[in-house]
């Protein structure tokens, strides 16, 4: 663990170049980087809020301030959630509320892109997707979901914590908290107590089903099988990373008119931007571009595009391999009529990922009795939610009250 100052690495968090660590610097806000090593061999890496710079926060002993943990979405990374302003941001407003905030990495993208066995060059490093970053794999190791959970209780001494991911950070909880493992078991699944240290599932654009999905992206993905094409090819990592875009083009994604007719429309083309414009600081947009894409693999996207062509929320699909990694001929289908946890769901109408239909189709698959809130914004897109420079007065107070009282 590294506990980072004010005076260290300090940059403006104006500055495109600033990395997470640094812009929750610049705000007066603690930070501590941790490093989580799984017993596959990546090393993630993860941010640590212990305390906000509210009364509220600093008189909270540290021993008893609740934990909640914050997963990023596809391609993306822990920044998302301290990119705008402090009364914007979600980590910070956390923070201010008296928690002990958890910024997670999954692996593959800028921040969790090593492994102790293998280099990036090597193709087994990027031989991962979703329901492998959120389970425990039965031949390997506990995969980063519940690798990062348990360390964050294990140094904050805390037995419980809530949840918060946003898309990709959604389906990796909705896959982990509905198949525990046990004895009868036959493929990948959490441990079969891993559900009693959540004390709630937000779940911000969460993404399921992608039967009605309108993302361009996806839609070439799931059409022309480019997943497939770049895995034959021996593609590994999918998209270049806003870094190594920079190293190919210096300045490309801090320009203005380059940012927006490039970085930006990458982001655009896969989740979209309807709404953006109206719901985000645009002054903060070549900060929010600096980390996007922030990198994932390709079998990571080809996931994606089998729930689109499938029209179902299941495994990663061997084809094949199917027995020899789930002991069926077919991947398993999630079923969310098992959830173990609490929930509480924000969704837009304009969201092309998390499209309106297939969040109502999830809702009708959660057990009644789980389901604690559901708000529809009509004029929200998939990034808006969570960027969104009014989100507090909209839900994020929501969230902050959902949070505070699942530990009661």
């Amino acid at each position: 663990m590294i506990m980072l100052n004010s005076s260290s690495s300090f940059v403006n968090a104006q500055d495109p170049k600033s990395n997470v660590t640094q812009l929750i610097q610049y705000w007066g806000y603690p930070v501590e980087q941790h490093y989580v090593t799984t017993t596959d061999g990546f090393i993630l890496s993860v941010q640590r809020i212990p305390y906000g710079r509210s009364s509220l926060s600093r008189q909270i002993p540290k021993d008893k301030k609740k934990v909640v943990f914050l997963q990023h979405g596809f391609l993306d990374c822990s920044a998302t959630w301290v990119n705008n302003l402090p009364y914007q941001s979600l980590g910070y407003i956390l923070a201010d509320a008296g928690f002990d905030v958890w910024l997670g990495n999954a692996r593959g993208n800028e921040y969790s892109n090593r492994n102790i066995y293998h280099s990036k060059h090597d193709k087994q490093f990027w031989n991962f997707s979703w329901d492998e970053i959120s389970i425990l794999n039965e031949e390997m190791a506990i995969y980063d979901l519940t690798a990062m959970v348990d360390y964050a209780l294990k140094v904050s001494g805390q037995p419980k914590l809530a949840y918060v991911g946003h898309s990709q950070g959604t389906t990796m909880g909705f896959e982990c908290f509905s198949s525990n493992a046990d004895s009868n078991t036959k493929y990948p699944a959490c441990p079969k107590d891993f559900t009693n240290k959540i004390s709630i599932f937000i779940a911000i654009a969460p993404v399921t089903y992608l039967e009605h999905v309108n993302s361009p992206m996806m839609e070439a993905l799931a059409k022309l099988h480019v997943d497939e094409i770049l895995e034959f090819l021996g593609v590994g990592d999918f998209l270049p990373t806003t870094q190594q875009l920079e190293k190919w083009i210096p300045g490309i994604c801090s320009n203005s008119i380059l940012q927006k007719a490039v970085c930006m429309n990458v982001y655009c083309i896969m989740s979209g931007c309807d709404g953006l414009e109206n719901k985000a600081n645009s002054s903060r947009l070549p900060l929010y571009m600096d980390r996007l894409p922030a990198g994932t693999s390709t079998m990571n996207a080809g996931h994606w595009a089998q729930l689109v062509r499938s029209k179902k929320f299941q495994m990663f699909d061997y084809h094949f391999g199917n027995y020899d990694h789930y002991h069926q001929v077919s991947a398993p289908q999630i079923e969310l009529s098992n959830l173990h946890v609490d929930i509480a769901i924000y969704h837009g109408g304009l969201d092309i990922l998390a499209d309106y239909n297939d969040v109502k189709k999830l809702l009708s698959k959660l057990p009644k009795e789980r389901l604690k809130n559901v708000m529809f914004f009509s004029d929200f897109g998939h990034i808006d939610l969570v960027w969104g420079i009014n989100n507090y007065q909209l839900f994020f107070n929501d969230i902050v009250k959902r949070v505070s009282d699942s530990f009661n």
